[in-house]
């Protein structure tokens, strides 16, 4: 018999309603019997499409507001980093009062504080959703996860396909919406992202602003190997609050000094592996030999 599709079910030509799969009905019928994984990547990448909607309220740098920032990482790094899952669930029970807070105070940048508040109160639930006894149910996560936006409800429809054929890591790994945003979405997203930018001494193009555009696109932030990049960011967000109250300059800075010592890093071992494997005997000349080559521009 064939169906017409609606947006959150399906109407077959007998008028019978069946729920579709990107709705919140449809998808707690999946996650009731899928593993706990899913429920995590597809709450991680449901709320960080919400991300850019805080910019405003992340460049005013308030204390209150951090938490937030806090919690949609943290699930993305559970989703990621399953030998560090229980550390960081825990942390994410510790932000839990405080992100929600931050959420329910937010004023959503162009998008109003209604707006802001309901978008944010999403977010922050699919954080901390099956971290509390009172929301273990796959309904309650699954609400967590769909908004009824028709290009949020077609991302999900494509999570769910893809994480069938290709597991959690799979759909971690691919673009966050599957392909381009619209293009009011699109130019809300950069407006949102030079609002950061415009922030002095903030460095939010780097440690931030640069990890969410690879997402985007499906590449490995910071153009360092998927492992480091959750590594950096496993270690940033269980930074004591002390040091998160200190603002986006203190935390945006550490960030990206990690960032560039694994980057110097990553190149001096990639040197010293060549050397050892190439010219182990003569290694001192070799190198300035090389260095000579690289000072004209060579490679």
């Amino acid at each position: 018999m064939r169906s017409v599709p609606v947006v959150g079910y399906i109407l077959d030509e007998g008028g019978e309603r069946r729920y579709s799969e990107a709705s919140a009905e449809g998808l707690a019928i999946i996650l009731s019997s899928a593993p706990r994984s899913w429920s995590d990547v597809l709450m991680a990448r449901s709320a960080l499409r919400h991300f850019y909607v805080f910019a405003g309220d992340f460049a005013s740098a308030r204390p209150s507001i951090w938490p937030l920032l806090r919690g949609f990482i943290l699930p993305w790094l559970v989703a990621g980093a399953p030998d560090s899952a229980e550390r960081l669930r825990e942390t994410a029970r510790h932000v839990a009062p405080a992100a929600a807070k931050a959420a329910a105070t937010a004023t959503g940048s162009r998008w109003g504080s209604a707006a802001a508040a309901d978008l944010g109160a999403r977010a922050v639930y699919a954080v901390f959703a099956r971290e509390t006894a009172a929301v273990r149910s796959a309904a309650a996560v699954a609400g967590a996860i769909v908004v009824h936006w028709h290009p949020i409800e077609l991302a999900v429809a494509k999570d769910i396909e893809l994480v069938r054929s290709a597991g959690p890591e799979g759909v971690r790994r691919a673009p966050l919406w599957h392909g381009p945003l619209d293009e009011w979405s699109e130019r809300d997203r950069q407006e949102a992202f030079a609002t950061l930018e415009r922030v002095p001494g903030a460095n939010w193009r780097p440690a931030w602003l640069d990890w969410y555009e690879a997402l985007l696109v499906g590449s490995p932030p910071w153009g360092l190997p998927w492992e480091i990049g959750d590594e950096i960011l496993i270690n940033a967000v269980s930074w004591p609050d002390a040091e998160w109250e200190k603002g986006p300059g203190h935390i945006n800075g550490r960030i990206l000094a990690e960032i560039t010592a694994r980057r110097e890093s990553r190149t001096a071992a990639i040197r010293r592996d060549f050397f050892v494997s190439y010219c182990s005997v003569d290694e001192e000349p070799a190198r300035e030999i090389d260095d000579i080559v690289r000072s004209l521009g060579f490679t």
